[in-house]
């Protein structure tokens, strides 16, 4: 899979921008502030449909726009797929072969990417939930059952969260069963599926950090779950303590 072509409509500070690249390695030369690091967003827009510097649609317009369209061509297999999504006050649209995605998850994996940036550092010296976002990205576009099983994961947990704000006289224990449930089926394939990730992650990482050291060291990498037993128990023996 390889990304032919892009063309930018009103991104950031491009009101019209067309790129063919090369097949194999594209450098962007520039002064500062002239936008290389736009084209590097655009793809991820593209590839995800969400920028991944900031959570503010508008930021993405350029400022003579009221909408803005980013689009490619992505080599594939058997075929060129050209891939599209637009923004505008009305939400985001994304089309893969010209054909309208009803839903944005349905989009995700059309074209895979892994992004790497200054900020990415944080994936050795930040927080946990840092690199659980990683490894969400990747495996959304790898897996589209990943992806839904997130989805409904997050859903039920904000969902469940709301409901514990509630009068705890009026709490049904019946129904916190039920969000449980959801949360349990959806967390254990979450977690097993990053198990797997890391495992396949360490064995090509390990082959590499070996050459890079000349064998002098060797690279660990583990998923320390915080469920140590099966997620349903786990949240049922919390039940009382919520």
């Amino acid at each position: 899979m390889k990304l032919k072509q892009i063309e930018l409509k009103n991104f950031r500070n491009y009101e019209d921008l067309k790129l063919d690249f090369h097949p194999n390695l594209n450098i962007f030369l520039g002064q500062n502030a002239q936008g290389k690091t736009n084209i590097l967003e655009a793809i991820h827009f593209l590839a995800l449909t969400r920028s991944h510097r900031t959570s503010h649609d508008k930021e993405l317009i350029c400022w003579s726009g009221q909408e803005m369209k980013v689009s490619g061509l992505v080599e594939k297999a058997h075929a060129t797929v050209p891939l599209e999504v637009q923004l505008s006050s009305k939400g985001r649209i994304a089309k893969a072969n010209h054909l309208k995605e009803n839903r944005l998850a349905d989009y995700i994996g059309q074209l895979k990417i892994l992004m790497f940036a200054p900020e990415n550092l944080e994936l050795v010296k930040g927080s946990p939930a840092t690199r659980r976002r990683f490894m969400d990205i990747e495996l959304g576009q790898i897996h589209a059952v990943y992806l839904y099983d997130s989805m409904r994961y997050n859903r039920a947990l904000k969902e469940r969260n709301a409901y514990l704000k509630f009068d705890q006289a009026k709490i049904d224990k019946n129904f916190l069963t039920v969000l449980d449930e959801q949360l349990a089926e959806h967390g254990n394939k979450i977690m097993f599926e990053r198990k797997t990730f890391i495992e396949k992650l360490e064995i090509h990482a390990k082959k590499i950090h070996e050459q890079l050291t000349h064998g002098l060291e060797t690279l660990k990498i583990t998923y320390n779950q915080n469920v140590k037993t099966d997620f349903s128990k786990e949240l049922l023996s919390r039940q009382d303590h919520d």
